[in-house]
């Protein structure tokens, strides 16, 4: 990999796939008489039933130094097979991958923990089989220790160790590992918030040294703070890649959506391409276009469109993001249960709000038109690269005036009432 290391490519993954073979019961019994026969049970008997099960399909994708690449996923998608890959716990069935070395991996933190043995004896024994050699574990000891905070336990066999004590030592020997490459798997979803608050940092840190991390969290938000792009992964497909934004859309639309994510709907729509989204409006309450309002006031979002022929069933809706790319609230009809029937030729759908409660600050719309079955975008307004609609809230009189209110105070005001 020599040329694309020159290029800052730290990880190259082409056309990866991984199947596992999933034996019939007939085949096991075939091969277990076998085995007390002494004697090989034939593969090729009809009764020796056998399929392949693939986790992974044509997989692809690159990570240059000092980028994070967020892989998201439901359960099962193969997200963490694809970790397994790149740390080569396991091989590929066909692709190829090239991981600059060394890598550190935090997919089973502490599985190299002998249980008899303490935490300070752990520390060494773990550094070695990540690479480390006994000079530089020695001379990052005292940090590692302090990393995992457990001074006063140091001495003990770590089979007396809580759950959040074995997965912070674990994490702290892996981060301070001399690695190109950063595998993690899920480890913020374990231990308290501070300790995560110190993996986040330590991660941002290597990645700001240099190091390509590739990690799987269910944590959007954390997805958003760490990753410079992601991947989509369902059933082991690439279903989407690109803008860590556009990808957690994607990923959560399918979701509210209850459907599988899927790259390209393959079955015929009849109201594929038949509605196009003209625009999304701001209206005042007097019907007026804005793109202006004042926090707490009435606002109505306008999404206007074509349509060729008449369509009985569909969904409309639209989400609202920051400018850091972090979805407030999704408002659909599907949600809110009303079934739509568009008339062919040009009209709207309204959405009024009574009161916006976001705070001041500029914010961004995506929105479109959706199978009412599937769930399944026929047309969407500002995803993708396409056209955005933006609107700024300002501040209300409502308000206290010896307040100023900012991003400081969070991203909406919940109304309330106050009593002594």
């Amino acid at each position: 990999m020599s040329s694309e290391s020159r290029a800052g490519v730290q990880v190259e993954v082409r056309g990866v796939s991984k199947a596992y073979t999933m034996s019939g019961a007939s085949a096991i019994i075939r091969r277990l008489r076998g085995k007390l026969l002494q004697n090989r049970a034939d593969p090729t008997a009809p009764d020796a039933v056998s399929q392949r099960d693939w986790a992974l399909r044509d997989v692809s994708f690159e990570v240059r130094r000092g980028e994070a690449l967020a892989i998201v996923g439901r359960n099962g998608a193969g997200k963490t097979t694809i970790l397994k890959i790149l740390s080569r716990i396991t091989t590929p069935t066909d692709g190829v991958v090239q991981v600059s070395r060394p890598v550190a991996s935090m997919i089973e933190l502490g599985a190299g923990f002998h249980p008899e043995l303490t935490g300070r004896e752990n520390i060494y024994l773990n550094g070695s089989i990540l690479g480390m050699r006994r000079p530089q574990i020695r001379s990052r000891f005292d940090e590692i220790v302090e990393f995992a905070d457990i001074g006063p336990y140091l001495d003990t066999p770590v089979k007396r160790y809580s759950s959040g004590m074995f997965v912070r030592l674990g994490f702290a020997v892996a981060a301070h590992v001399d690695a190109e490459v950063l595998l993690v798997d899920e480890v913020l979803a374990v231990g308290d918030v501070g300790f995560q608050r110190k993996c986040l940092g330590r991660l941002t840190e290597l990645r700001k040294g240099g190091a390509a991390v590739i990690f799987v969290s269910h944590n959007l938000n954390l997805v958003q703070g760490l990753a410079s792009h992601a991947l989509l992964l369902d059933h082991g497909v690439v279903r989407a890649r690109g803008s860590v934004g556009d990808v957690i859309a994607r990923y959560v639309d399918s979701i509210n959506a209850g459907t599988a994510v899927t790259a390209g709907d393959p079955r015929e729509s009849a109201t594929q391409d038949a509605i196009k989204v003209k625009s999304i409006q701001f209206l005042e309450a007097n019907g007026i276009a804005t793109d202006r309002v004042r926090s707490g006031d009435p606002l109505v979002v306008r999404i206007s469109y074509s349509c060729d022929h008449d369509v009985p069933c569909c969904r409309v809706g639209f989400s609202l993001w920051t400018a850091e790319g972090v979805r407030i609230a999704t408002l659909d009809t599907g949600i809110d249960g009303k079934d739509l029937s568009l008339r062919a030729g040009e009209g709207h759908v309204d959405c009024r709000i009574p009161e916006l409660f976001l705070l001041p600050d500029q914010y961004f719309i995506r929105g479109g038109i959706y199978d009412g079955e599937t769930g399944w975008p026929i047309d969407r307004w500002g995803w993708e690269g396409g056209e955005v609609t933006s609107i700024v809230v300002s501040t209300s009189d409502r308000y206290s005036q010896s307040v100023v209110l900012t991003r400081e105070h969070g991203i909406v005001h919940i109304p309330a009432e106050w009593f002594s």
